[in-house]
């Protein structure tokens, strides 16, 4: 038996990683035990003990922000494990993921390139978060790169859905003088940022550009379809189960390469209104 925490299922995001991990997992004649924490940091160490002391071999996890205790109680059982959605040039742990910061920023330098200085952000909660946390320090990185900061009134944290991504959305927009571009860090924050513009009837992108994260199988399909970061979670899924596998087997296997994002450009980004 092989464990897998995820923060949500609740949503395709992590759907399709654990997807092609189950699939991985079978073929090598492994079961997956599965359960979600809600990004509860409590929930998330009462299910790694529970899949412990239930005799998992080894444990996928999102992220590394946890209790240091959690890993020496990992360690302790000698259980491998892999830590997803994230990528860390240490030799601590083993990471299968991405660089959130770099593809935030590589985000924010596309929409600054298109003329736009006045930002909002839709941020996931980031107390816990490491993925949330380096997403915003991306943007707030390439916008200090051009003398530019993020304005606190114009930063939201928020549970991930679309009905905070519409609330929010409209917050930012009725400010006096509101962004001309606002990046999300969820796909579900910039459906709903979509929604909430035309239920307002603001033209995007000519008022207000509008950038989401991971590329889930709406964005190319809503109206305007969504520019956004693809992740590559299907592909996190795959080599997070060999890794494991891999050593389970007890054979030697270096530790994963840094996996790559790309900026899908759709028709939700445009360059920034004349004021």
């Amino acid at each position: 038996m092989i464990g897998a925490v995820f923060p949500s299922l609740d949503n395709t995001l992590f759907g399709g990683a654990l997807d092609s991990f189950q699939k991985a997992v079978a073929t090598a004649g492994y079961t997956v035990l599965i359960a979600s924490s809600e990004y509860d940091p409590d929930r998330e160490r009462t299910h790694i003990q529970n899949l412990l002391a239930s005799g998992v071999e080894a444990l996928m996890l999102v992220g590394a922000a946890r209790d240091p205790a959690i890993y020496h109680l990992i360690n302790a059982r000698h259980v491998p494990y892999v830590l997803s959605w994230i990528y860390e040039p240490d030799q601590k742990h083993a990471y299968i993921g991405f660089d959130n910061a770099g593809a935030a920023a590589h985000l924010t330098d596309y929409l600054m390139m298109l003329g736009h200085r006045r930002f909002g952000v839709i941020s996931g909660i980031t107390d816990g978060n490491d993925r949330a946390q380096s997403r915003l320090r991306g943007v707030r990185s390439a916008l200090a790169d051009k003398s530019l900061e993020l304005d606190t009134d114009c930063l939201f944290e928020r549970p991930f859905s679309i009905e905070e991504g519409r609330d929010v959305f409209h917050l930012l927009m009725s400010m006096a003088r509101p962004p001309t571009a606002i990046v999300c860090g969820s796909s579900s924050f910039a459906y709903g940022a979509l929604f909430e513009a035309m239920a307002m009837g603001i033209k995007v992108p000519d008022t207000v550009s509008v950038a989401g994260f991971d590329d889930l199988w709406l964005a190319p399909h809503i109206s305007p379809p969504l520019t956004t970061v693809q992740t590559p979670r299907y592909e996190m899924g795959e080599q997070a189960a060999h890794y494991l596998i891999t050593k389970l087997e007890g054979r030697q296997i270096a530790l994963p390469r840094e996996l790559e994002t790309k900026l899908v450009v759709r028709k939700s980004t445009g360059p920034a209104p004349s004021e």
